[in-house]
């Protein structure tokens, strides 16, 4: 699963967990990608449903599972145009939340039709930035945690 990563987005809405001690600001809450009716929940585009789903399923299992949770950048779009800014690193779940409380299947409405969406629980993590080093060793598969540039809690520069 590390060979994935995911980008959410502040407006449109995981890899260090809790084995690290990295969890900052808990409980912050982003949805999945199923947003309009006819669609099963993990049937979307992006297959963001299932990414989600995995890595919430992996982070709740052995230390081993844990360490394969693909990393989630949190950004916010900026004006104009397609700009975003780095805003951190997202865990799945909080130390404070059950496995039956960070993801939960909620039921939603549009045009008089209902389907189904994730509602997640992240813990923003207090990494202010990742280096490019980092970033290229996820793209190789390198698991994020055994990379040598892996990210340091409240670090920067």
């Amino acid at each position: 699963m590390y060979g994935k990563h995911c980008r959410l987005q502040v407006a449109d809405v995981a890899l260090l967990v809790a084995d690290n001690g990295f969890y900052a600001i808990p409980n912050l809450q982003l949805y999945g990608d199923n947003r309009e009716p006819g669609r099963n929940l993990h049937d979307t585009a992006r297959d963001g449903n299932l990414l989600l789903r995995d890595s919430f399923e992996a982070a709740h299992g052995t230390a081993a599972g844990r360490s394969t949770v693909a990393p989630f950048f949190l950004f916010e779009r900026t004006s104009p145009g397609w700009a975003v800014r780095f805003r951190g690193l997202l865990a799945p779940g909080a130390e404070t939340l059950s496995a039956d409380d960070d993801l939960n299947a909620i039921w939603r409405s549009k045009g008089g039709l209902r389907f189904q969406n994730y509602r997640a629980k992240f813990s923003l993590l207090d990494v202010p930035e990742v280096s490019r080093h980092w970033i290229d060793d996820l793209v190789a598969g390198v698991p994020p945690t055994e990379s040598d540039s892996v990210p340091v809690p409240g670090a920067s520069g």
